[in-house]
């Protein structure tokens, strides 16, 4: 005889559910917001003018009239954002939890998490570049500098005399944004002199202020990171790349969540691979799509394929992912050097409007024939760096893995 007693165990609930690990976003604190009224409008021009220049005048000879040119700059609001979700209300009674406290502020947070990503990623606009060469010596300044201690004040003092050299006015704050593995460098630095951060929490970002060096250190998870697949030949069977925690393998037959579809061309390969990271193209025929969690996290680091040409595609994500090769039986690709750019700037070098702030509504479900709420959390903004923010900008090169 066997007793079949499981349903009588004891289960205790916790009072909470786990909570998540998110990031600390800088884009409100930082971002001009220089265009007041918004209400309605989606278009806002901020002119430009051409440059004048001085001739020597000759008694009695006329000069040449130079010409007054003046041209267009728009700043577009066209992000229109938002989550969307269905509480049914026998969910919500059955349930030890209240749904919407739980998923409310995740959607509000993913919403934030992009508008600031997209607000970092401004820094591919940025006029001037730092890399490796600048600082380092050695090599090209394509190339990512390898961060240490010794190099982090020569780095940022560097980038900033980049800008001044330039003519950028000393008179308007400058700011720094780090990657959490940089920003310890310089806390290891001051360490080693016998200097600590003084007791600071990372509110919206911010990290301290280097006095020395006259700039503003804010920390963030969501620096712009970008590495380069490249192929010489088409992929094998079972061949393999793991972004993060997800495998995406390629196979001749699909079969289970990540499988991508082998291509009969070295270029058709890396078109379903590039569509499967961004859940684009045909699901069940050219990929198996990965399951929600592991969609999200990628969603939520912002994990972008790009496609170069034939042989090659760029995987772009905010903040720092492993990404590697798990397998490559025909040494039939490689991936290039994992950078991130840094961003240093003076305050007020990119532009936000934000037309409708992040909020959430609701609607009941009866006329769908459904008894519950829909939650709809959106936000509509648009972000903008004008020619006079880019000459104000300056992108730093790092070497992430």
């Amino acid at each position: 005889m066997t007793n079949s007693l499981s349903s009588f165990k004891k289960e205790i609930r916790d009072r909470r559910i786990q909570m998540d690990l998110n990031k600390s976003l800088v884009a409100l604190p930082l971002a001009r917001f220089g265009f007041s009224e918004v209400t309605g409008a989606t278009r806002f021009n901020r002119p430009k003018k051409a440059r004048l220049y001085s001739v020597s005048y000759t008694a009695e000879t006329a000069m040449s009239t130079q010409s007054l040119v003046a041209s267009n700059e728009y700043l577009d609001v066209d992000q229109t954002k938002a989550v969307h979700f269905f509480i049914d209300d026998t969910q919500k009674l059955e349930s030890n939890y209240d749904i919407y406290a739980e998923y409310a502020p995740e959607a509000t947070y993913a919403l934030r998490n992009e508008m600031d990503w997209k607000f970092l990623a401004e820094v591919t606009n940025a006029f001037y570049t730092v890399g490796k060469l600048d600082i380092e010596g050695s090599g090209v300044n394509t190339s990512g500098i390898t961060l240490t201690t010794s190099l982090v004040t020569k780095m940022l003092s560097f980038a900033k005399a980049k800008l001044v050299q330039n003519r950028v006015e000393t008179t308007t704050p400058f700011f720094v944004v780090l990657d959490p593995m940089d920003a310890s460098f310089w806390e290891q630095y001051l360490t080693g002199t016998g200097n600590v951060v003084a007791d600071t929490t990372l509110r919206n970002g911010y990290l301290t202020t280097l006095w020395a060096l006259g700039l503003d250190v804010y920390v963030s998870n969501n620096l712009r990171h970008t590495i380069t697949f490249t192929s010489t030949k088409n992929v094998a069977e079972a061949d393999a790349i793991t972004i993060g925690s997800q495998k995406f393998t390629w196979n001749a037959t699909i079969s289970g969540a990540g499988s991508v579809l082998l291509g009969s061309t070295e270029e058709k390969s890396i078109d379903n691979m590039v569509a499967a990271i961004n859940a684009a193209g045909t699901v069940g025929t050219t990929y198996i799509d990965i399951t929600q969690d592991e969609r999200a996290k990628l969603k939520q680091n912002l994990v972008t394929a790009t496609k170069v040409d034939a042989h090659s595609f760029t995987i772009t994500t905010a903040g720092f992912v492993s990404i590697t090769e798990t397998t490559d039986s025909w040494t039939a690709f490689s991936f290039g050097e994992h950078q991130r750019l840094a961003l240093l700037w003076q305050k007020g070098c990119i532009d936000m409007v934000i037309q409708k702030n992040v909020q959430s509504e609701s609607q009941r479900g009866t006329s769908n024939g459904l008894i519950g709420e829909y939650v709809t959390t959106w936000t509509r903004y648009g972000i903008k760096t004008f020619e006079e923010g880019k000459q104000r900008m300056v992108a730093i090169r790092i070497k992430a893995a």
